[in-house]
C-alpha cells in the first residue's frame, strides 16, 4: 500500500499487486481475468475509485487507487466491505499504519522518518 496523507488524514490510498502467472495451466488465467473484470465493474461504480488490471510478460498487475478524502467514496467502500478499516468520516494515518503492522505489514518508507 501507498498511503498519501496530510497531517494525520489519509488523502489517497494506492494498492499495487503483481501476480506471477508463470506456470499457470489452461483456464487459470481466464478465471483471474474474469474476477478482475467483475471487480472493475464494482469499483467503476464508485466515484473516487480507479481500478485497472494489466497482463503482460506472464504477470498480472492490479492497481487500485482510492480518493480517501471523499466521504461518499469511503461510505460506498465500507458498505460493500471493500475497505478493511473502521467506518468513519476520514482515514487516520496512524491508526491505519498501526492496524497494517499488527497484521504483519512492514512500513518500508515513511516521509516522517526523513
Amino acid at each position: 500500500y501507498v498511503l498519501e496523507a496530510e497531517d494525520n488524514t489519509v488523502q489517497t490510498i494506492t494498492q499495487i499487486t503483481t501476480m506471477d502467472c508463470t506456470g499457470f495451466v489452461d483456464g487459470q488465467l481466464e478465471i483471474i481475468e474474469k474476477a478482475a473484470e467483475e471487480y472493475k465493474l464494482i469499483y467503476d461504480a464508485i466515484d473516487g475509485v480507479t481500478y485497472n488490471v494489466e497482463i503482460k510478460d506472464n504477470s498480472m498487475i492490479e492497481t487500485l487507487t482510492i480518493d480517501a478524502t471523499n466521504k461518499t467514496t469511503l461510505e460506498a467502500l465500507f458498505e460493500q466491505n471493500l475497505l478493511p478499516l473502521e467506518k468513519g468520516d476520514y482515514i487516520a494515518l496512524d491508526k491505519t499504519v498501526e492496524a497494517l503492522c499488527a497484521n504483519g505489514w512492514v512500513v518500508a518508507e515513511s516521509s516522517t522518518d526523513k
